[in-house]
C-alpha cells in the first residue's frame, strides 16, 4: 500500500510538472502575442530591452547561486517577482505603455523578468523525477500541450495578456511551492557553488562551456530566421505542426540511448531547412519557413529543458549556475538575432534577403561542424559527477593523514600554503573552514585548490583523499 502511494504521489508530481511547464511556454507564446505586439508601434525596441533585462537577471542568479546562495531563497524570489509582476499590471492597467517609450520599456522588462522565479521552479521539479526518460516524456507532453493551446484565440489586450499573466503565475508557483521547495531550500542555505566547484569541477559546467555558446548560436539563428519569414505569419496549423513535430523528435529521442543527441540532429536540420527555404519568398513557401523554423525551436526548447533538468538531477547545486547562464546566453541571442534580422528587414531586395538567409544558414553548419564535431550534448549531461558529501577524518586518523600528506606534498612539488592546504583537504575540510582556519579569501583558497588538483593530477576531493590515503609511509 505504501509503495503504491509513493508511485502514485511520483505520478502525480510529473502531472503537476508537465502542467507548470505547459503554462510557462504558453506564457512565453503570449508575452510575445499580447506585450511585445501592444508596446511595439510605441517603442519597437522594448523587446529586445526585455530580453538584456531578463539575460542580466538570469545573470545575476548564477552569481547568486555561486557567491550568495541566500538570496536565492523562495521568499525572496517570490517578494520580488511579485513586484515585479504587480509594476507590469499597474503600467497595463493605467494604459500608460501604449503612449510612454519609457513606460513601454519598464513594463516589458518587468513583464519578462517577473516570470524567471516560475521558470526556476519548474526546472527544479523537472530534475526531481527519477529518470532521463520522464523527463522527456514531461517534457514532449507540457510542449505538445502548449502549442495546441496556441490555436485558440489569442487574447486581444494587454490588459487581457496581464491579466491571464498574473493567473499563470500564480498556478505555476502554488503548485510548484512544496514539490521542489526541499530542494530548493538546500541548495539557498547549502554552501557556495563556487566553493563545490572548486573541490569538484566535475560537478559543475564551466561557465565558458561549449553548451552554453550552442544555445546562444542556436536563439540567435532561430530569432533571426523567424524574423525574416515573419511575412509568413503562423497560422493555426503550424502550432498543430509543432505538436506533430515534438511528438516524432520524442518518438525518436525515447528510443535512443542518445537522447539529447538525437534531439540536437532534429534542431539542426530543420533550422537549416527553414533558413534555406527563405530565399524563395516569391514562391509562396514563406509560411512554410517559419513553421519548420518554428517547429525546430520547440524541439530545441524540448533538448533545452531536458540537458539542464538532467544536470540538476545529477548535482542539485549545479542546477541554478547551468540554467542562468543558459538561459542569459538564450536571452542575449534572442536579443542578437532580432537586431540582425531588423537590419535585414531594412533591405528591400529580396535576393539580398535572400543571401543573408543563406549566410545565416552556412553559418550555423559551418560552426556546427568545426566547434561542436566532437561535442555531445548526452556526454555532457553525463560528465557531471554527482557531488559526495565528505566526512571529516577523525582525531584517531589524523596523525596519519599528516604524515601521508607531507610526503604527498613533497612528492608532487606543492608549496609550504598549498601543502597547508592539502593537510586540509585530505581530512575532509571544506573551502569555507580552511579560509577562516588560515584566514585568507575565499578566492585564495579556490586558486590553491585548483593548483593543487593539477599537480595531483586529480579532479575532486576525493580523489585527492584517495591518494593521500594511499601514500605510503
Amino acid at each position: 500500500m505504501i509503495e503504491k502511494r509513493a508511485a502514485l504521489g511520483a505520478h502525480l508530481g510529473a502531472v503537476r510538472v508537465a502542467a507548470c511547464l505547459a503554462l510557462c511556454a504558453y506564457s512565453g507564446w503570449m508575452t510575445n502575442e499580447a506585450a511585445f505586439a501592444y508596446v511595439a508601434p510605441t517603442f519597437p525596441p522594448a523587446r529586445d530591452a526585455a530580453m538584456l533585462a531578463s539575460a542580466f537577471v538570469w545573470a545575476l542568479s548564477a552569481a547568486a547561486a555561486y557567491y550568495a546562495p541566500r538570496l536565492l531563497s523562495r521568499r525572496v524570489w517570490l517578494a520580488g517577482s511579485v513586484a515585479m509582476l504587480l509594476g507590469a499590471c499597474l503600467a497595463a492597467f493605467v494604459g500608460a505603455v501604449g503612449v510612454s517609450p519609457l513606460l513601454a520599456c519598464a513594463f516589458c522588462v518587468l513583464y519578462s523578468a517577473s516570470f524567471i522565479f516560475p521558470q526556476m521552479m519548474v526546472v527544479a521539479g523537472l530534475s526531481l523525477l527519477e529518470t532521463n526518460k520522464h523527463r522527456l516524456a514531461c517534457i514532449a507532453a507540457a510542449l505538445v500541450a502548449a502549442s495546441l493551446a496556441r490555436c485558440l484565440p489569442a487574447v486581444s489586450s494587454v490588459v487581457g495578456g496581464a491579466a491571464l499573466h498574473v493567473a499563470i503565475f500564480a498556478v505555476v508557483v502554488a503548485l510548484m511551492w512544496r514539490q521542489c521547495g526541499a530542494m530548493l531550500d538546500k541548495v539557498s542555505s547549502g554552501a557556495l557553488a563556487a566553493d563545490l566547484q572548486a573541490q569538484s569541477p566535475r560537478s559543475f559546467l564551466a561557465p565558458m562551456h561549449a553548451l552554453f555558446s550552442c544555445v546562444f548560436l542556436v536563439a540567435a539563428i532561430s530569432s533571426f530566421g523567424s524574423m525574416l519569414a515573419l511575412d509568413g505569419q503562423s497560422a493555426s496549423w503550424s502550432y498543430a505542426v509543432n505538436a506533430c513535430v515534438v511528438v516524432v523528435a520524442f518518438a525518436c529521442a525515447f528510443k535512443n540511448k542518445a537522447s539529447e543527441d538525437a534531439l540536437f540532429s532534429f534542431v539542426y536540420l530543420g533550422l537549416l531547412g527553414g533558413l534555406l527555404l527563405v530565399p524563395f519568398v516569391q514562391t509562396g513557401v514563406l509560411p512554410l519557413a517559419r513553421a519548420a523554423i518554428g517547429a525546430c525551436s520547440v524541439c530545441f526548447s524540448m533538448l533545452y529543458w531536458l540537458v539542464i533538468s538532467s544536470v540538476g538531477a545529477r548535482n542539485p547545486f549545479a542546477l541554478i549556475p547551468t540554467l542562468g547562464i543558459a538561459s542569459c546566453a538564450e536571452s542575449l541571442g534572442v536579443a542578437v538575432g532580432a537586431v540582425l534580422a531588423s537590419v535585414a528587414l531594412g533591405i528591400s531586395d529580396s535576393a539580398a534577403m535572400g543571401l543573408l538567409s543563406a549566410g545565416a544558414a552556412f553559418t550555423i553548419a559551418a560552426f556546427i561542424w568545426v566547434f561542436f564535431k566532437r561535442f555531445s550534448f548526452t556526454e555532457t549531461v553525463r560528465g557531471v559527477e554527482p557531488t559526495r558529501e565528505i566526512t571529516p577524518s577523525t582525531e584517531a586518523d589524523g596523525g596519519l593523514l599528516d604524515q601521508r600528506s607531507g610526503r604527498v606534498a613533497a612528492r608532487c612539488g606543492l608549496t609550504d600554503r598549498e601543502g597547508e592546504i592539502l593537510g586540509y583537504l585530505a581530512h575532509g575540510r571544506n573551502t569555507r573552514y580552511i579560509q577562516e582556519k588560515l584566514v585568507i579569501s575565499p578566492n585564495t583558497v579556490r586558486t590553491h585548490i585548483k593548483h593543487i588538483y593539477q599537480k595531483l593530477g586529480v579532479h575532486s576531493q576525493q580523489e585527492l583523499i584517495d591518494v593521500v590515503s594511499a601514500e605510503d609511509l
